[in-house]
């Protein structure tokens, strides 16, 4: 491309030299320079790229990039490019060399405290369904067209990264946690559709959040990202994050464009009454159908307890999810055959949805596999199993230690609510965050003995897999287990034994329980 076509793309920058140059590329490495390309002199944090302007000039650049004045005795043929920040023109050079690959690229943003992971796969596989190569990241790591690239926490800016530079990308849904919000932004300027699912008390006390509030604020950064045309899916039932939406002017400017729908698990919630009312578009249950109401149009989405993902009916936060994903999928244009096709399919295998609310039975008991970590969360997930109506409750309870001590007796508090039959505290040694060993476990058993649970029902064990595995052998018919597992590693060793177990018989699944403890 001409370099006098490409600097189109910038709207500040100062130019000194010919514009008559062929460009094929742009490079921050000075090692890498050939001519035809562009040098970028981008400062980092231990070295100056502008330290190495006259390497990428003896070695042929065309153009250098800078966030310096073209010094008054440069004597070079290459054509100097003042900028106010290298990098941010990096970006939009290179995406203009390549005649802007995002223009055909659908981006939806998830966030929110708890649900992102799974309305993130759920929303992935309704746009799989539609024939799309589907690029997601999110808390469990990034995946392009069903691969796995990276395991791990991946809901951030280097996640979504990882799945828009993927070739093999079309559509994509990134998991946008308040951490990397924070820490280093949004990825995105431009998504079709963005979801903040919930807010709750968690992790506060970091990065200046210190209320619910706080992070409804946080969360709703994400309504910057939405595109001309794209909508905003808000949970209409859960009065902090719309409190904060009624005040914060760039959501209600979505709002008053009528680009804002909202979702809760009844139908006939107030909020979505009105929003309705208002030509607003909305998702919920009715009479244990799911409904959608878009448009002015009424469609009937069928049972909810048919869809796998609330086992039943019973998962109640799942609906949520669901109607969440539904909204994000018809503001993102996708067909209503491909939203039923994922939700008639989605969540009747445990890959589905890994480590959340993964269902197994193993020798006559119910096994419930999550990753909540806070006291909605775990609330959730216990409903789920209450509703199960088990015999006896076992529970397997830890925290990782950057919470302060009132958030973990919360979390202890929240889970002695459910009465459960038997608990077995875990330790994390790898999340005691400064914490001494036992220090948490402690807490955590104080808050369960003052909540009134039972002594006896109380057990600790110094590792998390021993901890499960615990759980399980004292499991009989009839039982449910819920194993809320921080370790991804530990809940694929699990899940993978369990998945052994029901094919080939209790003989596969293997309980080694050492060094039970009594919390004393």
């Amino acid at each position: 491309m001409i370099l006098r076509d490409l600097i189109q793309c910038l709207s500040r920058v100062t130019v000194a030299g010919p514009l008559d140059a062929e460009i094929h590329a742009i490079t921050a490495s000075s090692r890498e320079v050939v001519p035809g390309m562009i040098f970028a002199a981008i400062r980092g944090t231990t070295l100056d790229g502008h330290r190495f302007i006259n390497d990428a000039l003896a070695a042929g650049a065309s153009a250098i990039l800078a966030e310096t004045a073209q010094p008054s005795d440069f004597t070079a043929p290459a054509t100097w490019l003042h900028v106010p920040d290298s990098r941010a023109a990096v970006a939009m050079l290179a995406s203009a060399l390549a005649d802007h690959p995002w223009k055909s690229l659908a981006m939806a943003g998830v966030t929110g405290t708890n649900g992102k992971t799974t309305t993130t796969r759920l929303l992935a596989a309704m746009a799989t369904a539609a024939g799309f190569s589907v690029g997601s990241c999110s808390t469990e790591g990034v995946v392009v067209a069903g691969h796995t690239l990276q395991r791990g926490d991946y809901a951030g800016p280097a996640g979504a990264r990882a799945a828009l530079r993927h070739p093999g990308t079309q559509w994509a849904v990134l998991e946008t946690a308040r951490g990397g919000i924070l820490r280093r932004g949004l990825a995105v300027r431009r998504a079709a559709a963005a979801l903040v699912t919930n807010v709750s008390a968690d992790h506060l006390g970091e990065y200046g959040v210190h209320s619910v509030e706080d992070i409804a604020h946080a969360k709703l950064v994400v309504a910057h990202a939405v595109a001309a045309g794209g909508t905003l899916v808000l949970n209409g039932a859960d009065p902090v994050l719309m409190a904060v939406a009624e005040s914060t002017p760039h959501v209600q400017s979505l709002r008053r464009a009528g680009r804002v729908a909202l979702f809760a698990r009844a139908h006939d919630h107030p909020a979505l009454q009105a929003h309705r009312a208002a030509g607003g578009s909305t998702c919920g249950m009715q009479a244990g159908d799911l409904v959608l109401v878009h448009g002015g149009v009424v469609r009937n989405l069928g049972a909810v307890a048919s869809m796998p993902l609330t086992l039943g009916g019973v998962a109640g936060h799942n609906i949520e999810n669901i109607a969440a994903a539904v909204l994000m999928a018809r503001a993102a244009g996708l067909e209503d055959g491909a939203v039923a096709q994922a939700l008639a399919h989605f969540g009747a295998r445990a890959a589905d949805n890994a480590g959340r609310l993964e269902h197994w039975v193993c020798s006559g008991a119910t096994v419930l596999i999550d990753y909540a970590h806070n006291p909605d969360g775990l609330a959730q997930l216990l409903s789920v199993a209450r509703a199960l109506r088990p015999r006896r409750l076992g529970l397997l309870l830890g925290q990782a230690g950057n919470r302060d001590d009132a958030a973990i007796a919360e979390l202890a508090r929240t889970a002695a609510g459910f009465a459960p039959d038997r608990v077995v505290i875990k330790e994390l040694p790898a999340m005691l965050r400064g914490r001494a060993p036992g220090e948490v476990s402690a807490l955590i058993k104080a808050a369960l003995l003052c909540a009134g649970q039972p002594p006896q029902h109380i057990v600790c064990q110094p590792d998390e897999e021993a901890a499960a595995r615990a759980l399980l052998e004292w499991a009989g018919p009839g039982d449910v287990v819920v194993l809320p597992v921080h370790t991804a590693a530990v809940r694929s060793r699990l899940g993978a034994d369990l998945a052994a177990h029901v094919a080939t018989g209790p003989g596969a699944l293997k309980m080694h329980c050492p060094h039970i403890e009594s919390c004393e």
